[in-house]
């Protein structure tokens, strides 16, 4: 506010907000203080706490349009151009009264404790690419303490805090299975047998940071061919939405590759796979959905691949203890 705040406000006066924790997860109770050190006497209409979350997309899509080029009707040609798709939604508002009484604060240091829950079908936080770049998308939540002031010549006293919310787990975690079983073709018409592949994961949710331990079993006894090696891949997907267009990405976040399997033989193998510590959560709104599937390929030359997916949840856990920070 430079120069107009400091003309119109000259009390020094400070708030300040802080939660007992600093992660919360969907439909946990969030607790904590707002603290207003008053340096000098103050009036004051009320005293409130707000809560906000809002999810913000914006991505480029490629339109076609015609345009004449020439005297002719005829003359005519496809024109390229890039139109911009963004939408910012506040999904989650609450406002709470702290303090509800109009009066003077003295000089003093006052404490006002509050208590309320989150909605259990948040999401949680998110941010995909860059400030000022395309694709982008995120998931804010923030608290604001604010007192109300009476006096026209002066500012609202307020602070805000980013509040972390993480979505919670989906399900129990507990080992997650697959099982399929394929003909192998060679050059798309002559059969080669067949090769049958049970994959097992130890959990079905992970966070950042942790391996991935995957049992396969590849039984390629009805098989003439080799494999040639096996792939085990996390993959992304990433969608985002505005009204009636989308945006999708979809990559290999981490790979692990294992040698040849000869065929005729049966085969019990154990791949790790670790994963990045950077890696985003899954999440799901009304703009944005991050989903993961853990992907195991057994590639069989001049043959088609034999490709099993099992999806997983990527979550964030409580990583530290935030009232330690402040002792």
């Amino acid at each position: 506010m430079g120069f107009f705040y400091d003309y119109f406000n000259t009390n020094r006066s400070v708030i300040y907000i802080h939660t007992e924790k600093g992660e919360y997860y969907a439909g946990e109770r969030v607790t904590g203080t707002v603290t207003i050190s008053v340096t000098e006497p103050m009036h004051v209409d009320g005293i409130f706490l707000k809560i906000k979350g809002f999810q913000l997309v914006s991505f480029d899509t490629t339109e076609w349009r015609t345009e004449r080029f020439g005297p002719k009707a005829t003359d005519t040609r496809q024109v390229a151009y890039t139109v911009n798709h963004c939408e910012k939604d506040a999904f989650f508002r609450k406002r709470f009264c702290l303090y509800n009484q109009r009066c003077t604060l003295q000089v003093a240091n006052y404490v006002f404790p509050f208590d309320f829950r989150l909605s259990e079908d948040l999401p949680g936080v998110f941010k995909y690419g860059k400030e000022g770049k395309t694709p982008l998308a995120k998931i804010v939540y923030k608290v604001k303490a604010e007192v109300a002031v009476p006096e026209w010549h002066k500012f609202n006293l307020k602070h805000t805090q980013l509040l972390n919310v993480h979505r919670p787990l989906n399900q129990k975690i507990s080992n997650a299975m697959a099982f399929k079983e394929q003909n192998v073709t060679f050059c798309c018409c002559v059969s080669k047998g067949h090769v049958n592949m049970s994959a097992k994961i130890d959990k079905n949710a992970y966070a950042p940071g942790e391996t991935v331990m995957l049992r396969l079993l590849v039984d390629s006894r009805a098989c003439q061919v080799d494999i040639d090696h096996v792939s085990f891949k996390l993959i992304q997907s990433i969608d985002l939405r505005v009204r009636s267009r989308s945006w999708s990405w979809g990559g290999t976040i981490v790979k692990s590759t294992t040698a040849r399997i000869p065929h005729g033989t049966k085969t019990d193998r154990g791949i790790p796979l670790l994963l990045p510590r950077d890696l985003l959560p899954s999440t799901s709104s009304s703009l944005i959905d991050c989903t993961y599937d853990v992907q195991v390929l057994l590639s069989i030359p001049w043959c088609s691949d034999v490709l099993l997916r099992v999806p997983v949840q990527i979550y964030v856990p409580q990583l530290y203890d935030y009232q330690k920070d402040f002792k």
